[in-house]
């Protein structure tokens, strides 16, 4: 690598770092809460780490958020700037072996900038709950693959023990398997024959992996959300998923997600109302989601096949030809493996953002490659191709980083203003928190914080480390799981409450008999984002109810 491709490299890392450090500014979305519930009440032996689960087995994830969180504790700061350095090292990673596939480092340097700030995948960096698992299976990985390719293919053992180490990260690179076998038959079919010693150990480790994990099934689950997918998905949404995933995510890692949800409701605006239904409403959303997105995400997706096709026919270029091949594959195959992911149910239209972080490495090789060939080899004229996709990713990903640091910021402003106020918890404490806004297309009747997971749980979570006697309460996993949950529970002398509704509350502290002075009361207006104490008008109410009973 040359001077001026080395200083190209650092630049696009420092472009990297610039346009994701705002998310330093935000806090934890959702799935943080509950992991760091886990985590904090857990056994802390690397035994419980590698406990075996039915879903997903991830000790390495484990063991490093058990080191952040013991460093850390819950300053999301360090969280985000691990995460986006960890982003970083992808990246790093990604130039290396895209710039091996092409044989050039600028082109390779190209899919790097356009994987780097790749809208769709945002998430994978922003969302502290998806960055170890996304980011240490995607870095071991691409440190396989690297290693598999090198010009010697005496590193095999090297690339095997990356790959399996990706796997206890996260299992999203399953799919590796065959890609490593791919890319010989791809690049150099001789070498199958050659070397078919090594391909024999890969296949090996494969089958002692899917051994090893099958076996698990019959251990037992490990936690309330340790399932299979068939206990979420019907065989027939598995199987429209496995059809329709790479359409899905080769369309949505080319294209901002948002933009095709745009695209969409232009298309959807100029169809019959009686199909899909008045502007605005929520089945007008849902026909542009579940009908109009799709046909807008094959469009796509044949429109590549096509491409491909006819490059790979005309194009004298055989080696981008291959690493064109390779990207479509790459995206493809890495698509289904999302579809086994437990927890979500029927036909699914988005993909998950962090589920597009992975399959969009090929999509970046995939679009370079095709700039290339259709070019035929001048620079400026590739630049000028992939620059579109370029801008409105990095537009994209400004967009929903903006959006996502700004809904962590005020979960964070709440829960401070909360703790601010209440430093020290009653030993049985009740939190009355009315919104004024239900939230998340939740009907009127559930009108919640603006928050992604049960706010009961994530008060008892944020209480924690500072009130370790709730730790038994934090420990019943299944108590204030679901979003919309509400009660009241005890363990010992400790006792935690978390309600919505006046009339729940009321017989919550009849039943547990329960004093006044143990709840604490907010309002939350949605329109203006403020937070009002409503403790003592609460109490108040609590207390002529309570006296009006005993008369």
């Amino acid at each position: 690598m040359k001077k001026f491709d080395v200083a190209l490299l650092f630049i696009i890392l420092i472009f990297t770092f610039v346009a994701y450090f705002p998310i330093t500014g935000g806090f934890f979305q959702h799935d943080e809460w509950r992991a760091f519930g886990f985590f904090l009440t857990s056994d802390k032996s690397l035994i419980s780490v590698f406990k075996p689960a039915i879903s997903h087995y991830t000790p390495f994830t484990d063991l490093l958020l058990h080191l952040y969180l013991s460093v850390y504790e819950l300053n999301f700061f360090w969280y985000a700037l691990s995460s986006i350095f960890a982003h970083l090292i992808v990246v790093f990673l990604s130039c290396i072996l895209f710039s091996k596939l092409f044989k050039s480092y600028f082109l390779g340097l190209l899919a790097g900038l356009f994987f780097s700030v790749e809208a769709s995948g945002y998430q994978a960096t922003s969302w502290i709950a998806a960055d170890i698992n996304t980011h240490g299976s995607t870095i071991f990985g691409l440190l396989a693959l690297i290693f598999f390719i090198n010009s010697k293919f005496n590193k095999i053992w090297l690339a095997i023990t990356s790959f399996l180490i990706s796997l206890l990260f996260k299992e999203i690179t399953v799919a590796f398997i065959l890609l490593l076998f791919l890319l010989i038959y791809i690049y150099d079919k001789q070498k199958l024959k050659k070397n078919w010693s090594n391909y024999v150990k890969i296949a090996l480790a494969g089958f002692f992996y899917f051994l090893f994990r099958f076996l698990m099934i019959f251990f037992g689950k490990s936690n309330i959300e340790d399932r299979v997918v068939l206990e979420t998905q019907s065989f027939a949404d598995i199987i429209n998923n496995l059809l329709s995933f790479p359409a899905k995510i080769f369309s949505q890692s080319l294209i901002p997600t948002i933009d095709l949800l745009r695209i969409a409701k232009i298309i959807t605006k100029l169809l019959p109302l009686s199909s899909t239904g008045l502007y605005g409403t929520t089945s007008f959303d849902v026909f542009v989601e579940n009908v109009t997105l799709q046909v807008v995400d094959w469009t796509i997706f044949a429109a590549g096949i096509i491409l491909l096709i006819l490059l790979v026919k005309k194009s004298k270029d055989r080696m981008v030809v291959k690493a064109l091949i390779f990207g479509f594959l790459f995206v493809v195959l890495n698509s289904f493996i999302y579809v086994l992911s437990p927890g979500r149910s029927g036909s699914i239209p988005i993909v998950d953002s962090r589920n597009i972080y992975l399959p969009s490495l090929g999509s970046a090789v995939f679009l370079v490659s095709a700039a290339h060939l259709i070019s035929n080899g001048r620079k400026l004229l590739i630049s000028l191709i992939v620059l579109p996709f370029l801008v409105i990713n990095f537009i994209g990903l400004k967009s929903e980083l903006g959006i996502s640091t700004a809904q962590g910021a005020e979960r964070k402003e709440i829960l401070s203003k909360i703790k601010i106020d209440y430093p020290n918890l009653p030993q049985k404490a009740v939190f009355f928190m009315i919104s004024d806004t239900p939230f998340y297309g939740l009907p009127v009747s559930e009108k919640i914080f603006p928050f992604e997971t049960n706010l009961g749980r994530t008060l008892m979570v944020w209480y924690l480390p500072s009130e370790l006697s709730l730790k038994p309460l934090v420990e019943e996993s299944e108590y204030l799981y679901r979003l919309t949950e509400e009660g009241y529970l005890e363990k010992g002398e400790r006792g935690f409450g978390y309600f919505r509704n006046m009339e729940r509350l009321k017989e919550a502290v009849k039943k547990n008999n329960l004093s006044s002075s143990s709840v604490i009361s907010y309002i939350y207006l949605a329109g203006s984002k403020t937070l009002i104490d409503n403790t003592k008008q609460a109490r108040e109410e609590l207390e002529v109810s309570t006296h009006n009973g005993q008369k």
